[in-house]
């Protein structure tokens, strides 16, 4: 008996080995298969020369994370090679860069292309590792027949006349804020090196907050409040933690101390802003009077109709307005600053026109002052269409 034992053990784990062997064969096949699938399914569209049959462009990208560079300057390069529409991969994850804008047209009109959205970074940032972040807001809905009527509650906001309101309080809000970041450097002599990228980044936030949630997110010596430059901050590190998501799904699990830092700045800035809300619900209830921004206005027409509406889903919506309005008007300053101070003929011209329209000293801007500005609205259009 012994010696069957010893027969059939040498057998039996060559016969395990081989079954291992076939079926680790028939993965790779399968997933080989099934990676021609997808990029049979884009052959129409040119591509790339892939690093690899399995990972396509990833090593690429991986590369220029590494070396904490631009993707857009390796898109761009790629633009150059395969024309205004291509797609690169990453393994099975197609990814359609179209740079046409008759092409764009096309996509953002056509109903399949919205019906159904894909989970890419947009849709990642509705929970970072299980952890709420824009959750069911406006930008993350797909579906034009539900989103629509939620954002016609906003635009009203958003609209010139409701704007120009505001110039005055912009100016204030504008000159506070650059007085107390730059006056620092200017009694030192001014030859300390300021990173205006940061500050800009600080006062998109300070615009932000003054239309959406009004003056009282500011830092008020209260535990619950935070201030510009720490909520910039905090953005900051919840954007890291979606490209993180993005990156590396799995990093809950393979780099839980990281992931968990990413996790609590979410709630932390969810938690800012459902205070904001409350605070001023219980103020819209008492009748006490409150600020002229976004938030009062909906939470009036919320509580005059008795709407059921759930308190995350007004953070999940008031969120999203500092994740898409913080970029673009940091990038348009900062992009305006430099292409200003690189043409100091225009900077001076610039300067005799604001003394001009602004008589002297006169602090405050109104909106009947942005008419007379003509040339600072050519710079700001030229602006516009060089960054875009």
């Amino acid at each position: 008996m012994q010696l069957h034992v010893v027969y059939w053990t040498p057998l039996l784990a060559l016969a395990i080995v081989a079954c291992l062997v076939v079926v680790a064969v028939l993965i790779v096949a399968c997933l080989a298969l099934y990676v021609c699938y997808i990029r049979q399914r884009y052959s129409h569209l040119p591509s790339p020369r892939k690093q690899s049959f399995f990972f396509g462009h990833a090593a690429v990208v991986s590369e220029v994370v590494k070396r904490e560079g631009n993707i857009a300057e390796v898109l761009l390069q790629w633009y150059q090679e395969c024309g205004p529409v291509y797609v690169w991969f990453v393994f099975v994850q197609p990814f359609v860069v179209a740079v046409d804008p008759t092409d764009i047209e096309k996509v953002c009109s056509s109903p399949a292309a919205v019906s159904k959205p894909g989970v890419g970074l947009q849709q990642r940032a509705a929970y970072i590792f299980g952890e709420r972040l824009l959750g069911s807001s406006f930008a993350m809905e797909g579906d034009c027949s539900r989103v629509c009527p939620e954002r016609k509650q906003y635009e009203p906001f958003f609209s010139l006349s409701y704007l120009q309101s505001l110039v005055p309080q912009f100016s204030i809000c504008v000159d506070q804020f650059l007085a107390g970041k730059l006056r620092p450097h200017v009694k030192k002599g001014g030859k300390e090196y300021v990173p205006m990228d940061r500050v800009f980044n600080e006062l998109a936030l300070e615009l932000i907050t003054l239309v959406v949630l009004g003056s009282e997110f500011k830092s008020s010596g209260k535990k619950e409040m935070v201030a510009p430059a720490s909520l910039s901050c905090l953005l900051s590190h919840v954007l890291n933690g979606v490209l993180l998501a993005s990156k590396e799904p799995y990093a809950n699990f393979l780099r839980p101390a990281v992931a968990a830092s990413h996790k609590e700045a979410t709630r932390a800035l969810r938690r800012v802003v459902r205070d904001c809300i409350r605070k001023r619900a219980k103020a819209i209830r008492s009748k006490e009077d409150v600020p002229s921004d976004i938030l009062s206005p909906v939470l009036k027409t919320i509580i005059s109709t008795e709407e059921e509406r759930n308190i995350e889903e007004l953070v999940d919506d008031f969120v999203t307005f500092y994740f898409t309005g913080q970029e673009p008007i940091a990038v348009l300053c900062s992009f305006a600053l430099a292409a200003v101070l690189q043409h100091p003929g225009v900077l001076q011209r610039l300067r005799l026109e604001l003394a001009e329209v602004m008589g002297g000293n006169r602090g405050i801007v109104t909106a009947e002052d942005l008419v007379g500005l003509t040339y600072l609205e050519q710079v700001w259009l030229y602006v516009h269409v060089r960054a875009e």
